[in-house]
């Protein structure tokens, strides 16, 4: 029996997209107010995750590659901790700016969906 493996393995740079992608989204997707979104709404969160995660990178990746290398590596604290003290510790202006505009992104798709749970949509 053979193993499905991956032919385009995921990247340093990738990874760090992606930790940082669902950090900013982390309270949509995992905090109390999942319970209040939709599938669909969860999915377009992914696929905007994926969206962020393909800016930097070779490969085009959907967004259930994405999901699924989430959980991944989320069970792996090692790893989780090595690229969140990265993320979390900016060394340059630029690189906070850009934190900030992901976070304000963020916010309005936050607002978005809560309009949407509130039109049953």
């Amino acid at each position: 029996m053979s193993s499905k493996k991956n032919v385009f393995p995921w990247t340093e740079r990738e990874v760090k997209a992606l930790i940082q992608a669902v950090k900013i989204r982390h309270s949509l997707l995992f905090g109390s107010s999942c319970m209040l979104i939709g599938r669909l709404a969860r999915e377009g969160i992914w696929s905007e995750i994926a969206q962020c995660v393909n800016e930097n990178s070779d490969t085009l990746r959907t967004s259930s590659e994405v999901r699924l290398k989430y959980n991944e590596i989320s069970r792996k604290p090692e790893v989780m901790e090595e690229k969140s003290l990265v993320l979390s510790n900016p060394k340059t202006k630029s690189q906070t700016k850009d934190l900030k505009k992901l976070d304000a992104g963020s916010k309005a798709w936050s607002g978005a969906t809560v309009g949407m749970v509130e039109n049953n949509f």
